[in-house]
């Protein structure tokens, strides 16, 4: 799946790529919520399930499953649980990480969603996931 903003309402389009972006979101639920409106990585992880469920019932499982052999996933989260929510030190959250300890938190979480999600399943049970973690720890 390509990169770039594609409506959800064309079969086309997502074919082409989805980019379930969300400019305040973090890889914990509270991060970035004092911004507003945002989607939460588990929102997005939904997203990709749902987006996955549609083109299985427009183009079969067999297609799809082709379709994301093919495609790079990738992601890019992590500032704003740095920016806005540790280094902001929302709820006491130094009190009980230092950075590294909150830098493997954030790794963990990433790993649990997708881990969680039927969209592993979907992905690692044909051995074709591809994924870039680009995790912007602050600096």
């Amino acid at each position: 799946m390509g990169v770039g903003s594609v409506g959800l309402s064309s079969i086309d389009g997502m074919i082409q790529g989805v980019n379930y972006a969300s400019a305040a979101a973090g890889i914990l639920s509270s991060s970035g919520s004092e911004m507003g409106m945002h989607v939460s990585l588990t929102q997005q992880v939904q997203q990709v399930e749902d987006t996955y469920e549609q083109l299985a019932l427009a183009l079969g499982e067999a297609a799809i499953v082709d379709l994301f052999k093919r495609s790079v996933f990738f992601v890019s989260i992590g500032s704003n649980d740095f920016i806005h929510y540790y280094l902001r030190d929302v709820s006491g959250v130094q009190m009980h990480y230092l950075p590294w300890e909150f830098n493997q938190l954030l790794v963990n979480s990433v790993r649990q969603e997708i881990k969680e999600s039927s969209f592993d399943m979907v992905t690692s049970s044909s051995g074709f996931l591809q994924v870039v973690f680009n995790l912007l720890l602050g600096g």
